[in-house]
C-alpha cells in the first residue's frame, strides 16, 4: 500500500513521524522508535527491495483488493496491516514531535528486526552452493545420501543391504510423522509466537501500537481505559500524567495489565466462593496456541500444551533422517529460546503453566535408547529453564512403538533413571501417549500405577488408520495416578471437527471427582477448511469452560437450595452465590435488574409451576420498588449467556463514539484485509459491551470484519462457521452498559467471600474404580465390529445352513414359503400375534385352499351368519 498522495515534510527536515509510520505499516514493519530510528528502519527497508519503490503519488482502492489466501501460521510471515482510511483531519504536528521524545532508544521490536535481518541473511547463506565439506552433508548418513540421490548405473540392479534398511527406516518415519499429524516449523520458529517472544515487556504490543497510531481510537480509548481503572480503583490521579500524548508505551503496557488483572480479580473470587472440598479441578488448553497469539490465548486460558519443543533436538550433531530434518524442519535450538520463554512463565503479570513435550529425539529417533545420553542436555541446558512453570512432561510415541519385551525394558530404564537424582527430575510427573493398541492392556496399567506415571486419555476418529490401529472414540480411561490428562484431536478426522455441547458434557462428566484433570483439544482444522480462524479447538476450549465452571456452580446452588427449611431467606453468603450465578448465566436475571446484594428466598417450584413436584424447590426475588416477584430455576441457567465470557472480551479502551466513528470512517469498506485486526477487535469490543444484541448473538473479539455498508452504521460480521452476522452501530446503547456488573461484583469485599475449602483427593485405588473403563476401547470395537457393514448379513451363511439362521422367514409366517427345508431363514416358530394360528379366510370363503396341507392357518368352515339384524333403533 503506497503513501498519501503527497509526501508532507517535517520544519526539522525528513519526513514527518506520522508519514514515516504509515511507510513502515504499510511495508509490515514494527513502527516503535524514535524518528531517527524509524528513519534508518525505512532507508533500510527502500534499499533491500528488488524493485524501485513506488512513486509517492500512485495510489490504491482499497475496495479493489481481493482476497487473499490464509496467511502462513509461521510468525515470521505476518500479513502486512493496513491503514484505514480517516476521514477525519491530521493531528497537530507539535504532538507526534512530542511523542517522539518518549521513545525508548532501543525497544524489543528493534531487536526483532534485527533478528529477522540475520534471518534474512542466513537464508541468503543456505540459497548458496554449499562445499563439499559442508559440516551439515556430515550430519547426514552416507546410506541416507546414497538413497537420496537414487541408484547409479552400477547399482541399477542391485541395491545394498545398508540401502534397504534406509528405505524401510524412512518408510517407518514417514508414518510415524502422518500419524503424528505434524507440521514443519517454518524458518526461523519456536516454541514461542514469533510476538510473544519478541515483547517480553508488554503482552499487549499489537493493542498498543494500534491504538497509539489510529486517530479514531487513542484519545477515546486512554480515556476510557483510565476512567475503568478509576471506577475498580485500580489507578491514582497522580500516576497518569495530565495529557494523552505524554502517556508512554510502557506506563499504557502497565495499565492494560493492571486492568486484566482488575476484572479478571472478581471473577475468580466468586468461583471459589463456598467451594466444596470433594469437587472437579479441571483446567483446559490447546495444544500449542493454534496459530493465535499469547495475548488472545492469556485472555482466556492459563494452561496450555508446548508441542513445539518437540521439533527441537539434544545436540547440534544429532544424525536424523531427511524427514525430520527437511520435511518437518526438526532442528537444535539453543537455550535462550527457552530462557526467554521462562521470563514470561515466572512472571507474576503474565504467569502460566505447561505441559512440555519431550524431544523427538527420545520418542521417535532413538525410542529411549541411551537415555544418559540425550536427557541431561535436554534438561541442562533447556527444560531446567521451565521447571516453575512446567506441570509434567508429555512422552508421546509413534505407532511404530509396538510393544515388546524389549521396549518394556528401555521402559523400566527411562525411568529407574528419571527417578534417580542424577535426572534433576526425580520429583517430576509425567505423561505417556502410546498410539498403537498394543499397550492398552492390564499389566501395562498396573506398570504405569506402580510408578505413577499418568496414561493419557485420548479421543480420536481413525478411520483413515491414522493412529494404527486404535479404534475410534475413547481409548481406555484408566486413572493410572492423581491427576487425569485428556487430549482430544476430533470427531471428523485427524484432527478435523468441532464437538458439540452434548459431546463436551459427557466430558465433563469422566472427569474423576476430587481430581485434577487436563483437557487438551487440538482439533484444528474442518472438512470444509484446512485453515479456519477461529479454529474448533479454541472455540471447544471455551465453550467446554463455560460448561464445567456452570457445572461447578450448579453442585453448590443444590446444596443451598434443599438446604433447612422451606420457604426461607437465604443467608449473606447464600446470597452472594445465587445472585452471582444467575448475573453470570442467565440474561432473563440481568434483564430484571437482580444484583449480587439482592435478597433471595428458597421457595416452592409449584407456587409458579401447579405440575411440578411437591418436593422440588426454586429460588424466588422480591422488588419492593415496583411490587415484581421473580422465579428461576436451574433451567434459566444458560451457557450461551454467560457473561464473564463477554467480560474477558474487553481490554478497557473500547468507546462507544469512537465505534460509531470508526465505522462512518471506514463506509464502504470490503474485505477482510480492508481492516486492521486490532480496530476490529476494540470495535467488536464497543459492540459487546454495550450491545445486547451483538452478546447475543455470539460476538466475540476474535470474530471477523467483512464489510461496512456504505451508511456507515450496518456492518457485516463473518462467525466461524462462515456464517454472515449483520449489525448496526444504532444497537449501542448506554443502557446495555454492562460494566455495571462488573462494578457490582468489584464492590463486594473479599472477605465476605468464603473461601473454598482445602481440596480432598479422590482415592480409586481402594475400591478399585481406577481400572473401571479398562478394556472399553476393545469392548466398543467388538461391539461395532458386530454390526457390520450395510451390505453383509452375517446370519447367512448359506442355503444348507438354513437352520443354524437366526432371522425368522416373513413368507413361512404368511404361509406362502415355497423353499421348505432349503429356506435360507429360519421356520421357527412365530412370536404372539403372527398369522401362524390364525383362521384361514380363503378356506371360509372358498371352502379349499390351493396351499392345502402347507397353509398354517386353521381350516375350520365359517359360523353360520345370523340374517335378523334387527331394527336400527334397537342396540
Amino acid at each position: 500500500v503506497a503513501g498519501p498522495a503527497k509526501a508532507k515534510a517535517s520544519p526539522k527536515g525528513g519526513l514527518l513521524v506520522t508519514e514515516l509510520r504509515k511507510r513502515l505499516k504499510a511495508l509490515g514493519l514494527p513502527i516503535n522508535g524514535s524518528k531517527a530510528v524509524l528513519e534508518a528502519r525505512y532507508e533500510a527497508a527502500v534499499s533491500n527491495q528488488d524493485s524501485e519503490p513506488p512513486a509517492e503519488n500512485s495510489t490504491i482502492d482499497r475496495q479493489e483488493v481481493k482476497r487473499s489466501p490464509s496467511p502462513s501460521r509461521s510468525p515470521l510471515a505476518k500479513r502486512p496491516k493496513v491503514e484505514p482510511q480517516v476521514r477525519e483531519e491530521e493531528e497537530p504536528e507539535m504532538e507526534e514531535v512530542e511523542m517522539e521524545e518518549l521513545d525508548s532508544p532501543r525497544s524489543s521490536l528493534d531487536f526483532a528486526a534485527d533478528l529477522e535481518a540475520q534471518l534474512d541473511h542466513l537464508e541468503a547463506e543456505a540459497a548458496q552452493p554449499m562445499p563439499d565439506s559442508a559440516p551439515l552433508a556430515a550430519l547426514v548418513p552416507s546410506e541416507v545420501q546414497s538413497a537420496a540421490q537414487g541408484p547409479t548405473k552400477g547399482q541399477a540392479q542391485s541395491i545394498s543391504p545398508a540401502q534397504k534398511e534406509a528405505e524401510k527406516e524412512e518408510a517407518e518415519f514417514a508414518k510415524d510423522a502422518k500419524a503424528e499429524g505434524l507440521e514443519p516449523l517454518a524458518t526461523g520458529e519456536d516454541m514461542l509466537p514469533d510476538r510473544y517472544r519478541r515483547s517480553l515487556g508488554s503482552p499487549h504490543q499489537d493493542l498498543i501500537e494500534a491504538v497509539v497510531s489510529s486517530q479514531a481510537w487513542r484519545r477515546p480509548g486512554l480515556r476510557n481505559l483510565v476512567r475503568s481503572l478509576h471506577d475498580l480503583d485500580q489507578v491514582e490521579r497522580g500516576e497518569v500524567p495530565k495529557r494523552i500524548h505524554e502517556l508512554g508505551d510502557e506506563k499504557l503496557a502497565e495499565l492494560l495489565l493492571r486492568y486484566q488483572e482488575a476484572v479478571e480479580r472478581p471473577l475468580q473470587a466468586f468461583s471459589q466462593h463456598l467451594k466444596p472440598a470433594l469437587a472437579r479441578r479441571i483446567h483446559v488448553g490447546t495444544m500449542d496456541y493454534m496459530g493465535g497469539s499469547h495475548e488472545s490465548y492469556r485472555r482466556t486460558f492459563e494452561f496450555i500444551e508446548m508441542t513445539n519443543t518437540w521439533f527441537d533436538l539434544d545436540s547440534p550433531t544429532r544424525e536424523i533422517s531427511s524427514l525430520y530434518r527437511d520435511k518437518l524442519s526438526c532442528s537444535y535450538k539453543p537455550p535462550a529460546v527457552y530462557q526467554a520463554l521462562a521470563e514470561r512463565a515466572v512472571d507474576k503479570r503474565d504467569s502460566f503453566r505447561m505441559v512440555v513435550k519431550v524431544s523427538c529425539v527420545a520418542t521417535h529417533i532413538l525410542k529411549l535408547q541411551n537415555v544418559t545420553d540425550w536427557w541431561p542436555k535436554l534438561w541442562q541446558e533447556k527444560y531446567c529453564h521451565l521447571s516453575a512453570a512446567t506441570v509434567a512432561f508429555l512422552w508421546q510415541f509413534p505407532p511404530s512403538f509396538v510393544y515388546s519385551d524389549e521396549l518394556v525394558r528401555r521402559f523400566e530404564r527411562l525411568i529407574e533413571y528419571l527417578n534417580s537424582p542424577a535426572s534433576g527430575v526425580q520429583e517430576a510427573r509425567h505423561i505417556v501417549d502410546f498410539r498403537d493398541g498394543s499397550w492398552y492392556r492390564e499389566d501395562v496399567y498396573d506398570f504405569l500405577r506402580k510408578h505413577r506415571w499418568c496414561l493419557a486419555w485420548l479421543h480420536l476418529n481413525n478411520t483413515s488408520g491414522w493412529a494404527s490401529n486404535l479404534p475410534s472414540g475413547w481409548t481406555d480411561r484408566v486413572q493410572t495416578t492423581n491427576f487425569c490428562f485428556c487430549r482430544l484431536f476430533g470427531p471428523d478426522g485427524q484432527s478435523h471437527g468441532t464437538y458439540d455441547n452434548e459431546f463436551l458434557h459427557e466430558l465433563f462428566d469422566s472427569c474423576p471427582m476430587g481430581t485434577t484433570s487436563y483437557v487438551l483439544f487440538g482439533n484444528k482444522e474442518t472438512l470444509e477448511d484446512s485453515n479456519p480462524d477461529p479454529v474448533p479447538a479454541t472455540l471447544n476450549a471455551v465453550s467446554f469452560r463455560t460448561i464445567f465452571t456452570k457445572m461447578d456452580f450448579v453442585e453448590r446452588i443444590r446444596d443451598v437450595r434443599y438446604k433447612g427449611k422451606c420457604p426461607r431467606i437465604l443467608t449473606p453468603e447464600e446470597t452472594l452465590l445465587i445472585n452471582s450465578f444467575y448475573l453470570r448465566f442467565s440474561q432473563k436475571a440481568r434483564a430484571h435488574g437482580i444484583q449480587v446484594t439482592s435478597p433471595v428466598c428458597s421457595q416452592w417450584t409449584r407456587k409458579y409451576k401447579p405440575e411440578a413436584p411437591k418436593e422440588k424447590r426454586s429460588y424466588e426475588w422480591y422488588f419492593p420498588d415496583t411490587g415484581d416477584r421473580l422465579h428461576l430455576g436451574l433451567h434459566d441457567a444458560k451457557e450461551e449467556e454467560d457473561l464473564w465470557v463477554f467480560l474477558r472480551q474487553l481490554t478497557g479502551m473500547e468507546d462507544l463514539q469512537a465505534a460509531k466513528d470508526y465505522a462512518w470512517n471506514n463506509a464502504g469498506q470490503y474485505g477482510l484485509e480492508a481492516f486492521r485486526r486490532e480496530d476490529v477487535s476494540l470495535l467488536v469490543g464497543s459492540m459487546v459491551r454495550w450491545s445486547e444484541k451483538a452478546r447475543m448473538r455470539g460476538l466475540l473479539s476474535s470474530t471477523k470484519l467483512n464489510f461496512i455498508h456504505k451508511d456507515g452504521k450496518s456492518m457485516e460480521f463473518l462467525l466461524s462457521n462462515g456464517e454472515k452476522l449483520w449489525l448496526s452501530t444504532e444497537d449501542l446503547k448506554e443502557e446495555e452498559d454492562l460494566w455495571k456488573w462488573i462494578l457490582d461484583l468489584s464492590r463486594v469485599p473479599v472477605q465476605k467471600l468464603v473461601p473454598a475449602e482445602p481440596a480432598k483427593e479422590n482415592d480409586p485405588w481402594k475400591d478399585g474404580s481406577w481400572k473401571r473403563n479398562a478394556q472399553e476401547m476393545w469392548d466398543r470395537k467388538r461391539k461395532e465390529g458386530e454390526k457390520g457393514d450395510w451390505w453383509e448379513d452375517k446370519t447367512f451363511k448359506g442355503a444348507d445352513q438354513a437352520s443354524a439362521s437366526t432371522q425368522v422367514c416373513w413368507n413361512f409366517q404368511q404361509g406362502t414359503c415355497l423353499h421348505g427345508s432349503k429356506c435360507r431363514y429360519s421356520h421357527g416358530d412365530a412370536p404372539a400375534g403372527s398369522v401362524q394360528g390364525q383362521v384361514c379366510f380363503a378356506f371360509q370363503r372358498q371352502g379349499f385352499c390351493k396351499w392345502g396341507d402347507r397353509c398354517h392357518r386353521r381350516h375350520e368352515e365359517a359360523p353360520k351368519r345370523n340374517t335378523d339384524r334387527g331394527s336400527f333403533w334397537r342396540d
